[in-house]
């Protein structure tokens, strides 16, 4: 038996390069999702707010629930693919970082970080959840711990790796026109993603 786990840890050892992405751009999606469940909202209330005569009432909130889906479903297809392109080796300074600039290369922390710090803290808070029927004064300790571990062993590792890692750009603009959805979303996840703003007076 002794020896079955040995083997199965050596393992996992090995094979980790090849899944540990998986868990890193999945709390990055989480993130994601979080600031993207506030869009639905802004663009039904633009859409009620335009003028615009709908046969149906309830029109506006269909075009706008479906528009953030698809909004959503494009930043998470951006955040794979930046994941993937951060396959450079890592820069030594910020001199030679910095002749990889590029608006994608720029953009990649900038949603990399408050994505991150979000998805944590929907994993943080389910975790309060599930604890708080078990032990509820622990709840909220065990929340925060849970997700500060989230982003020390999957968040910052990720973040470092699409900072440093970022792609010799084909072209001194690349992702100028692609990265605005991604930033748009950052945004959103600063705002609603981050649990600050109860802090502040």
């Amino acid at each position: 038996m002794f020896r079955w786990v040995l083997g199965l840890d050596a393992f996992v050892a090995r094979t980790r390069p090849a899944w540990a992405w998986l868990g890193q751009v999945a709390l990055v999606l989480l993130g994601v999702h979080l600031a993207a469940d506030r869009l639905d909202d802004g663009i039904s209330a633009a859409l009620v707010a335009s003028g615009i005569h709908w046969p149906e009432p309830e029109q506006p909130l269909t075009l706008g629930t479906w528009s953030a889906v698809l909004f959503e479903l494009y930043v998470a297809a951006w955040i794979g693919v930046a994941a993937v392109r951060a396959t450079e080796a890592p820069a030594r300074s910020a001199r030679e970082w910095w002749s990889r600039w590029s608006p994608h290369n720029v953009a990649a922390p900038l949603v990399w970080a408050p994505t991150v710090l979000a998805g944590a803290w929907v994993i943080g808070m389910e975790t309060e959840d599930l604890v708080a029927g078990i032990w509820a004064p622990g709840a909220s300790v065990a929340g925060w711990l849970v997700a500060a571990l989230a982003v020390f062993r999957l968040g910052w590792p990720s973040l470092l790796r699409v900072t440093r890692c970022a792609p010799v750009p084909g072209h001194r603009w690349d992702g100028a026109l692609t990265v605005w959805p991604a930033v748009v979303v950052a945004a959103l996840a600063v705002r609603y993603g981050l649990p600050v703003w109860g802090w502040l007076p």
